[in-house]
């Protein structure tokens, strides 16, 4: 398992999604330990980072950050990596905000939402959903909607989430269900497999094309 994960290890110099090897270890024993992953899923775990990262405005960096901050939490509430990084990454689009930040978000405002208080809250909103994405998306098709009020999506979401993370709240719940987001989210799914390999081939046909150039300006 250590010499099959040293081997994947040993490609992320050449995805560009990527910092240093350190950084990476550092990541992916977070995820290692906040999801519940081995040795064995390190390819599957860096092919994830490296599309989600290449597909949407965000670092690899920005999701490990975001993971020791916040992934805990999310998978206490029975969310999984996939839905994590994928929820991350929307919401480091539309937001901007630091990774820090928004790991707070996936921190305490995942935990609040799951709290007894924000589960009424959602069964009086008709919410029947269990799972932390299939009650954030029957929210998001209820705040996207015109069943509530301006001011009623504020003080709903500060609610749900608290005061200092509605606004989280809300931008994410419009974010997955943006069609344009949707598209992003789908292609970095579908190109999961074999992503880090394929930016491996990309970069490695780059140097042998630069290499030719520096061997015929000598010619």
């Amino acid at each position: 398992q250590l010499t099959a994960s040293a081997k994947e290890l040993a490609k992320v110099p050449l995805a560009p999604t990527f910092g240093t090897i350190e950084q990476t270890v550092e990541g992916l024993i977070a995820i290692f330990g906040q999801f519940n992953k081995s040795l064995t899923d390190t390819g599957y775990i860096l092919d994830l980072v490296n599309e989600f990262a290449a597909k949407f405005a965000v670092e690899s960096q920005d999701i490990f950050d975001a993971v020791r901050r916040g992934g805990a939490a999310f998978s206490a509430a029975g969310g999984s990596l996939e839905e994590f990084v994928s929820l991350f990454s929307v919401l480091r689009q539309v937001t901007r905000e630091s990774a820090e930040s928004l790991g707070v978000f996936f921190k305490t405002g995942i935990a609040e939402l799951f709290s007894p208080k924000s589960q009424a809250e959602l069964k009086r909103l008709g919410v029947t959903a269990t799972d932390v994405l299939g009650q954030l998306n029957e929210l998001a098709t209820i705040f996207n909607s015109s069943q509530l009020t301006a001011n009623e999506k504020i003080t709903t979401g500060a609610s749900l989430v608290g005061q200092r993370q509605f606004n989280r709240l809300l931008s994410l719940l419009k974010g997955i269900q943006d069609p344009n987001i949707q598209k992003q989210i789908q292609a970095a799914q579908k190109g999961v497999i074999g992503s880090i390999d394929r930016d491996a081939v990309s970069r490695l046909d780059d140097f042998g094309i630069s290499l030719n150039r520096v061997r015929e300006s000598f010619q």
